[in-house]
């Protein structure tokens, strides 16, 4: 017995030792790699020089400085007295107010390890211009936006705004000016150790004072690409994505390939393909397969890009073998691809495999796959790529029934890409390209250019008041009453709701006859006489409704046709002179025109 009871006590000494040992070794083994991964978000991040974040000297180094100042001169020179000269981001214009306090300020929250952690402030002040804001975007009149953007000419949301509404007007030109005095008005409140050139600075996107900064970088960067400068939006990829990698809320990750590419920094999108492919699966994103694979093409010499003595062959076979393996993940991208390019490839395209592939694909990854044709089908119209593309095409169906991949990639595609994230559905919401745009879900609803769908988790220093209109308080109202009080001149559905319960322009007689609620009720019995009566006509009733608007009270009987005193229009002139156009205040111009994926 007792030698039993030595037994038991000695397994259960070892049992212990050996759990707490392996518990112990795989808690270093996870500290080791979460530092090891955010060693080399930091690094990998890192602006390559801050003088890249100035899309005005890669605008020097293409066209020369000569054709950049006389293009700057005749946009009305640049800021000499008063202008205020930043980390170098936005070179101010003349035209533009002098930034001054505007109410936005950074503040540091913490230190974690190598990285700070900022949030932005709104004072008072700024609270009451972003709560104006808030109106006039519930109001839907451009106009509202522009005056609350002339009393506070660096209201980033405004600016947002109104840039998104010059862009639907195709003034692109105005749209990029107010993106660039959105930059240049965040660069003047950042904290004096957020240095952007290092990779090191961390943001809560879920904070609503915080996405304005993600928002604006992120329309900057694509305003910059569409000038030519990839480099720079290249930068800005690394400068929005430090911000938040772990979360990546505006899946930058989907952009990031196509600066690289146009950039020809092959070598960036290399590693980063490599070293974030054990905490963000890149190679399940279409357009990191593909581009990595052309990235390698490009590094190695085959396509004449690279100016290198040799090709290389190993990276060469490397490109094969990723292309083949993008292809057989993704085989949906080539027909579309292919067609865009406007390239003949009848030999592949044909072939059961890519042509019906389309067909099985799930629909949140062909939303991603049709972003990726539209935005970098251009890097692929090269005659030698296009060469590769279908050698590598035609190897692969060659090769089909050798290996088993097509049948797991298949199974991966049915059980990962089920549902759209939400950052992949904000992405497309800012991408700017309008056959992508289409492919949002229906179920997304209204999107707000200022912040498009926010998160789940969203907070803020302050809330936005709840606003109670005339049209909210209908529920409760007699649906005659509200009806008859959307004919007074003086309604307006968006009007504040009353204080007491009453009726919106209650303080303003209507005509001067009584009260709203007097008229109200004079209507009713109007139009219940009518009814009741049963043979006065339409054309009756609406005379009396408009007579007792206009506080002319009851009509007299209408005289017969050719009758009357011979002076018909003279009470309709004087109704002219006194209430003007005759159309209870209502203007022309009140009315508008509606014009990551997360992998197991």
């Amino acid at each position: 017995m007792c030698c039993l009871t030595v037994l038991v006590v000695l397994f259960l000494y070892v049992f212990v030792a050996m759990f707490v040992r392996a518990l112990v070794s795989t808690s270093v083994r996870l500290f080791v790699s979460m530092s090891v991964y955010v060693h080399v978000c930091v690094c990998l991040l890192r602006v390559t020089v801050a003088r890249h974040l100035n899309a005005d000297n890669e605008m020097k180094r293409i066209f020369g400085a000569r054709v950049v100042r006389n293009e700057r001169r005749q946009e009305g020179g640049r800021r000499a007295g008063r202008a205020i000269r930043l980390a170098g981001i936005i070179s101010p214009q003349a035209s533009w107010h002098h930034l001054g306090r505007n109410g936005l300020t950074m503040d540091l929250v913490e230190r974690k390890g190598n990285c700070c952690v900022f949030e932005m402030k709104h004072d008072l002040h700024y609270q009451q211009t972003q709560e104006q804001f808030w109106q006039s975007v519930e109001s839907m009149n451009p106009d509202a936006i522009a005056a609350v953007l002339g009393r506070h000419p660096y209201h980033i949301d405004s600016l947002l705004q109104l840039s998104e509404i010059c862009k639907m007007n195709e003034d692109r030109r105005v749209a990029a000016d107010l993106i660039e005095r959105a930059v240049y008005a965040l660069e003047g409140s950042f904290h004096t150790l957020f240095n952007m050139a290092t990779g090191s600075n961390r943001m809560d996107y879920n904070k609503m004072e915080n996405r304005a900064v993600f928002f604006t970088l992120f329309r900057h960067l694509v305003m910059v690409g569409l000038r030519g400068c990839y480099r720079t939006s290249l930068e800005f990829c690394k400068l929005v994505l430090s911000l938040d990698p772990d979360n990546d809320p505006l899946a930058i990750l989907l952009i990031i390939d196509f600066y690289a590419l146009r950039s020809s920094e092959y070598k960036f999108l290399m590693r980063l393909a490599d070293e974030w492919e054990a905490h963000h699966h890149v190679s399940r994103l279409p357009n990191m397969a593909f581009s990595c694979a052309l990235s390698k093409f490009h590094a190695s010499g085959a396509s004449g890009t690279c100016k290198v003595e040799a090709v290389n062959e190993r990276l060469s076979a490397e490109a094969d073998k990723d292309l083949q393996e993008a292809l057989l993940q993704f085989p949906m991208v080539l027909v579309p691809l292919v067609d865009r390019c406007s390239v003949v490839m009848d030999s592949v395209v044909h072939h059961p495999y890519f042509a019906t592939a389309s067909l099985k694909c799930p629909d949140p990854l062909e939303r991603v796959c049709k972003l990726y044709i539209e935005r970098t089908h251009s890097v692929w119209k090269e005659p030698e790529v296009l060469t590769w593309l279908e050698r590598v095409a035609l190897e692969t169906v060659a090769n089909l029934d050798k290996h088993r991949k097509a049948q797991k990639y298949a199974k991966i595609r049915n059980d990962l890409y089920k549902d759209t994230p939400r950052n992949v559905l904000r992405h497309i919401f800012l991408s700017e390209l309008p056959n992508v745009s289409a492919f949002l879900p229906p179920d997304v609803g209204s999107v707000m250019a200022f912040d498009p769908l926010p998160p789940a988790k969203s907070y803020a220093d302050y809330g936005r008041p709840e606003r109670r209109t005339v049209m909210d308080n209908a529920g409760s109202s007699n649906l005659l009453t509200m009806f008859l009080r959307s004919m007074m001149p003086s309604f307006d559905p968006d009007a504040p709701a009353p204080e007491g319960g009453a009726p919106a322009g209650a303080a303003a007689a209507v005509g001067g006859v009584g009260t709203n609620e007097d008229n109200l009720q004079t209507l009713a019995r109007v139009v219940r006489q009518a009814a009741q009566e049963g043979h006065a006509s339409v054309a009756d009733v609406l005379q009396q409704l408009y007579a007792l608007i206009h506080g002319q009270g009851m009509p007299a009987a209408a005289p017969p046709p050719g009758g009357g005193d011979g002076n018909d229009g003279a009470g309709r002139r004087d109704d002219d002179e006194q209430g003007g156009d005759g159309m209870g205040g209502f203007q022309a111009g009140d009315f508008l025109p509606d014009d990551h994926f997360e992998f197991d």
